[in-house]
């Protein structure tokens, strides 16, 4: 299994809390405010992610990433009128102190 981690970079300019849900592979999953991350962990392969936000109608957007077996972060961010995904190499500068996990 390889850990994937999912930040949200959402500019601080979109009114609320930035909030994406994110599904993958046909699951439901968490909604992650700016500032929050997610851990997850998959198997290497192909895999397909939903990213939704509402802003007062939803916006979606799907995405198609291939995993490897090494650790991976993934960026999201609303934008107008649409989602965005960038897979990085590794977690941005000051990861820690800059994300926080969603709350159980």
């Amino acid at each position: 299994m390889t850990r994937v981690v999912f930040y949200n970079t959402t500019s601080p300019k979109f009114l609320g809390h930035g909030q994406i849900v994110i599904e993958i592979d046909g699951i439901g999953g968490p909604v992650i405010r700016r500032g929050q991350y997610i851990q997850v962990f998959l198997e290497p392969g192909r895999h397909a992610v939903k990213l939704e936000h509402f802003d007062p109608i939803a916006f979606t957007d799907n995405f198609s990433l291939e995993i490897e077996a090494t650790d991976t972060y993934i960026r999201v961010y609303r934008g107008l009128g649409l989602n965005r995904l960038t897979v990085q190499a590794g977690p941005p500068e000051a990861f820690t102190i800059n994300y926080a996990p969603i709350a159980p």
